[in-house]
């Protein structure tokens, strides 16, 4: 492990989450987008780490592309298209995410580098097994109701966007909060969260 990478290590030991997050921020105004992501690859499948005023029919583009994009990405390549640019982010030299931009007026992968080392340090961090929430002693049911409701109140009970990053239509939400016993809450747009820049 290089010097860079153990430094990267410590820098997002603590809450990888909110540090790939202030990095996302911090790229997108860089690279003047409109929004991005942060995107781990789990079962070679693409799932939002970080996500900030991104286009959910985008991203859902993203998704069905993502089988066509992973090869090169898996290989270090980045990969610019008609409205958004994605970068690899890999750890040991495995693919473990993709750093997403829509429509950067900026975009320079070389640039990003030590970027990439850190979001790919606050990925393995977040899927480490004491990292992982929920705890592995609970049911299937139990972790999909866990990480419904997360999503839910990281995202202020946006049903659509919530339905989005999961890939889901918000009919299937509904259920899912029914079936779950999960009461909706009302979240007035006065109260909602604002993620300071």
């Amino acid at each position: 492990m290089s010097q860079l990478e153990r430094i990267a290590a410590l820098l997002v030991a603590e809450d990888p989450k909110h540090k790939a997050e202030k990095l996302l921020r911090y790229v997108i105004l860089e690279a003047n987008a409109r929004g991005g992501a942060v995107l781990a690859v789990v079962d070679d499948r693409i799932v939002p780490f970080a996500v900030q005023d991104v286009d959910l029919d985008l991203l859902s583009r993203l998704r069905r592309l993502w089988p066509s994009l992973q090869g090169r990405l898996a290989k270090g390549s980045p990969s610019v298209e008609r409205d958004f640019a994605l970068a690899p982010i890999q750890e040991e030299g495995e693919l473990r995410g993709a750093l997403f931009l829509q429509d950067p007026e900026t975009f320079d992968a070389q640039d990003l580098s030590v970027l990439l080392v850190l979001l790919g340090k606050a990925l393995v961090a977040e899927q480490s097994p004491e990292a992982q929430v929920p705890a592995p002693s609970l049911s299937s049911t139990q972790a999909e109701r866990e990480q419904l409701l997360g999503l839910l109140h990281q995202h202020d009970w946006n049903i659509a966007k919530v339905a989005g990053l999961l890939g889901l239509n918000r009919g299937t939400i509904y259920f899912r909060l029914r079936r779950y016993g999960i009461e909706r809450k009302k979240v007035p747009r006065t109260l909602r969260r604002t993620v300071p820049i």
